[in-house]
């Protein structure tokens, strides 16, 4: 590149970064804008149960709510309360809810 050319495009770079500089110094600020984020946490629950008379162990990745229950049995018709405790032993159905 020849030195005549490469002087005017230095002068050419050097007025245009000036005119950019002026024109910024009285320009007001930019509006803020607003952005949508989505955000995804994967849940990851371990539950373990040795027996079935013991509370199944719940543990959570992240710390997540979990809430453990024995469910009663709805179907079955229990007479007595001696019944009710041979059967609910036998027949655990523990539920966990997140």
């Amino acid at each position: 590149m020849s030195r005549p050319i490469r002087h005017w495009l230095a002068l050419a770079f050097g007025l245009a970064l000036s005119l950019s500089v002026l024109a910024t110094g009285d320009a007001a600020e930019p509006a803020p804008a607003s952005m949508v984020v989505s955000l995804v946490v994967q849940q990851s629950c371990l539950i373990s149960a040795a027996d079935d008379r013991v509370a199944p162990a719940v543990s959570c990745l992240h710390g997540e709510p979990y809430l453990v229950s024995q469910a009663d049995p709805s179907s079955m018709r229990i007479n007595s309360a001696v019944e009710f405790g041979a059967q609910r032993t036998a027949n655990a159905l523990w539920t966990v809810t997140f």
